[in-house]
């Protein structure tokens, strides 16, 4: 029997893996759920979540501050046993319709945030198209100093240097595709330079109650000193996903982009590296799985996956791990598994 078709398209060693971390979870669950019919009281050693985890704050600048001393924990039975078997150094489960976290590791730890810096600088740019400073159907000119970028060469083969492209065409391939021009050419075209525009990316942190994230450049290349905690990231998340246009770029498999490369125009489907590299089509359907990303291939990594049931939406994220997208999936599956999405 091949695991690896029949198990959310996984790679033998990973489906062995979660094969036994639920295993282990459903026994502990069993326990659990017996322990407690004997001690009815047990349960009023659980913290619950503060009243204003669930308030609704659609609005960004209502200060999603961080105060994760009051925060529980867990908030479903089985999250401390699961929370435990991630090896990634943070990581949050969160109920992006209630805006509740249900599971929670070391959310206030310090994480380098690297291609995640695409989030702000997505969520950057629509408060410009919101303040009508800029126009989605504005083209941008990727300037001469792009070059100077360390991952330059991978995004000029779409958009070299000099060349246009319209804004919605630049935020898909800022989701999609690797190098640093689209991100680049998206600062200068709305703040004149890169410094201006990290200076208003760090200020729009300032106003959300971000107060642990920081920005040196918009690219997050290699060498980057930009940083953020697994809290602020989800937070920057939930606001981004808010934008119709983001979130229909962040949860779609592929879209056509119309550039101007090298020998003239262009039109290329850009392919989600998530959807392609990651996530089956038979396990986004069995999971509820409706969108997401996973940082490059490399040992430290985060994912971040967007779940769909029974009408709400939840948040898994998993930083600083070396196989976060599988971690992710567990601490969902864990939930979904404990009863209380119901």
């Amino acid at each position: 029997m091949n695991l690896k078709k029949i198990f959310f398209g996984f790679s033998p060693k990973v489906t062995a893996r979660v094969l036994s971390v639920l295993v282990a979870l459903v026994i502990t669950l069993t326990f659990v759920r017996i322990y407690r019919s004997f001690d009815a009281n047990r349960q009023s050693d659980v913290p619950e979540n503060p009243e204003n985890q669930n308030e609704n704050t659609s609005q960004p600048g209502n200060g999603d501050s961080q105060n994760n001393e009051s925060q529980s924990e867990f908030d479903f039975s089985g999250a401390s046993e699961v929370l435990n078997l991630i090896n990634g150094k943070s990581a949050a489960l969160c109920d992006l319709t209630d805006n509740k976290i249900l599971a929670m590791k070391n959310l206030s730890g310090k994480i380098p945030i690297k291609e995640a810096t695409a989030f702000m600088v997505a969520l950057t740019v629509s408060k410009a198209i919101n303040e009508e400073k800029i126009l989605l159907s504005d083209e941008a000119v990727c300037p001469a100093s792009a070059a100077s970028k360390p991952g330059y060469q991978d995004s000029s083969e779409i958009l070299p240097i000099g060349k246009r492209m319209k804004v919605s065409e630049i935020l898909r391939c800022l989701f999609y595709q690797d190098g640093s021009s689209f991100a680049y050419t998206l600062a200068v075209h709305i703040s004149g330079s890169e410094e201006a525009f990290v200076s208003e990316m760090n200020a729009y942190c300032q106003k959300l109650g971000l107060l642990s994230t920081s920005f040196s450049d918009c690219t997050g290349d290699d060498g980057s000193a930009s940083v953020t905690t697994a809290y602020d990231l989800s937070v920057i998340i939930k606001y981004m996903l808010k934008d119709p246009l983001l979130k229909s770029i962040f949860c779609s498999n592929e879209m056509l982009v119309i550039g101007y490369g090298q020998n003239g125009s262009i039109s290329l489907v850009v392919k989600n590296n998530f959807f392609e590299n990651y996530c089956t089509e038979s396990q986004a359907k069995s999971d509820g799985i409706t969108g997401g990303k996973v940082s490059g291939e490399r040992t430290d990594n985060w994912a971040a996956v967007l779940f769909y049931k029974d009408g709400r939406e939840y948040l898994s994220l998993v930083c600083s791990g070396n196989n976060s997208f599988a971690d992710s999936l567990m601490l969902y599956s864990a939930f979904a598994l404990s009863g209380s999405s119901s």
